[in-house]
C-alpha cells in the first residue's frame, strides 16, 4: 500500500475504539458492529481518519471512460482492519498490496462488521489513481439476521440508517456502499429492504455525486437467502434500485451473458 506523509493536525479524540489499536495507542480505523453504534456515530470525533486526498478525475483510469469495463477490487483479507487499519502506515512489507490501480473502477473495503468504513490509507490510495472507494454493510448469521430485522421493522429506523450512512460517507469520503445482506428476510420486511435500498442509493448520489451503491447477490425477492449467481428476477428488483449487482461467486460464463441481456447491456 502506498504510504503518504501529508502534514495534518491531530485531534484530540481521533481515535473511536481502542480494539483494534496497537499499544502505544496510535490513530486506527474501525467499524461499527451495532445498528445503536451507527444511529448515535456523529462526525468530529476522529479527524485523522479522514482522508485527505480527493478522488482524482482526468487521469485516464476506467471511471473517465463510459464505455470502458468497471473492474471492482474487494478487499477480503482476513476479515479486514489488520495493520492497513493505522492511519499513520506500518512497516510490515509483509502486509497485503495492492497493484495495477489504473485498471480498478472500484475499490470496496470488506469485512465482517455491520458498517465497515474504509480505512483512510485505502481511499487516499484509491483516491490518488482515479479509483472509487467503498465501504460495506452487512448482515450475516444469528446475530445479523436479528440486526437486520430490527432494522427492517421499523421505517424510521431504516430511514435515519440511511441518512447516517450518507453522512459517513461524507465525512470518510468514500464513494459508496456494498450492500450485503446475507441472511434470510421476513416477507413482510422485504418492502422496508427496497425502501432502504431506495433510499441509500438516493441520498448517496444527491451528496456524493458519482458515488455508487452495489447490492450483493444473496437475498430474494421473497425474502429467502438464495444466491442465485446471476442476474434474474428473483434479485433484479434490488438491482434496479441500485448502480449495480456483486455476483455471488458460483457465475458462469452462461450466467454472465443471460445477466447483461436482462440488465440491458
Amino acid at each position: 500500500m502506498e504510504r503518504y506523509h501529508t502534514k495534518i493536525s491531530v485531534s484530540a479524540n481521533c481515535n473511536r475504539t481502542s480494539q483494534f489499536s496497537a499499544p502505544d495507542d496510535p490513530p486506527a480505523a474501525s467499524p461499527l458492529d451495532s445498528l445503536e453504534a451507527a444511529l448515535s456515530w456523529s462526525p468530529g470525533a476522529d479527524d485523522f481518519c479522514v482522508p485527505v486526498i480527493p478522488l482524482r478525475g482526468g487521469g485516464g483510469g476506467p471511471m473517465d471512460d463510459p464505455a470502458a469495463p468497471k473492474m471492482i477490487v474487494c478487499h477480503d483479507m482476513m476479515g479486514g482492519y489488520k495493520k492497513d487499519r493505522f492511519v499513520q502506515g506500518h512497516l510490515d512489507i509483509e502486509d497485503y498490496f495492492l497493484y495495477h490501480w489504473q485498471y480498478v473502477g472500484a475499490f470496496i473495503y470488506f469485512s465482517h462488521h455491520f458498517i465497515t468504513l474504509p480505512p483512510p490509507t485505502w481511499t487516499n490510495a484509491a483516491h490518488r489513481h482515479g479509483t472509487l472507494s467503498m465501504g460495506t454493510i452487512i448482515t450475516e448469521w444469528k446475530e445479523g439476521a436479528k440486526l437486520c430485522h430490527q432494522l427492517l421493522s421499523s421505517e424510521v429506523t431504516l430511514m435515519q440508517l440511511s441518512q447516517q450512512l450518507v453522512a459517513m460517507a461524507q465525512y470518510y469520503r468514500f464513494d459508496g456502499w456494498l450492500v450485503n445482506i446475507e441472511n434470510s428476510v421476513h416477507p413482510n420486511c422485504v418492502a422496508n429492504l427496497y425502501m432502504f435500498l431506495s433510499l441509500l442509493t438516493t441520498g448517496m448520489h444527491e451528496a456524493c455525486p458519482g458515488s455508487k451503491v452495489i447490492w450483493y447477490d444473496s437475498v430474494t425477492v421473497a425474502g429467502e437467502l438464495q444466491w442465485q449467481n446471476q442476474l434474474n428476477e428473483q434479485n433484479k428488483p434490488y438491482f434496479d434500485l441500485c448502480d449495480g449487482i456483486f455476483l455471488n461467486y458460483n457465475w458462469s460464463e452462461g450466467g454472465l451473458a443471460a445477466s447483461r441481456e436482462l440488465a440491458g447491456g
